[in-house]
C-alpha cells in the first residue's frame, strides 16, 4: 500500500500472488524511491519482539493465564 499508492481495500480485492510476485520482481531491480532513501540514510528497521509460541504457552496453566 505504501509503495502502490492504493487503499488497502482496493489491494485486497485485486492483488494477486502472481502480481505480488510481479511486483517483487520489479522492486528487486528497481527499489521504491523511500527503500532508497533509507539506505541512503542509513535507517534500520526497529527490532521487533520475537514471536515465541512456546513462551505463549508457558504463560497458561489449564488454559488460565498466570
Amino acid at each position: 500500500m505504501t509503495v502502490t499508492g492504493r487503499p488497502w481495500d482496493e489491494l485486497e480485492d485485486t492483488l494477486t500472488w502472481p502480481r505480488l510476485a510481479a511486483l517483487g520482481r520489479y522492486w528487486a531491480d528497481h527499489p521504491p524511491v523511500h527503500e532508497l532513501v533509507a539506505a541512503l540514510m542509513g535507517v534500520k528497521p526497529a527490532d521487533q519482539p520475537t514471536n515465541n509460541y512456546a513462551e505463549f504457552l508457558a504463560m497458561f496453566d489449564n488454559g488460565v493465564m498466570k
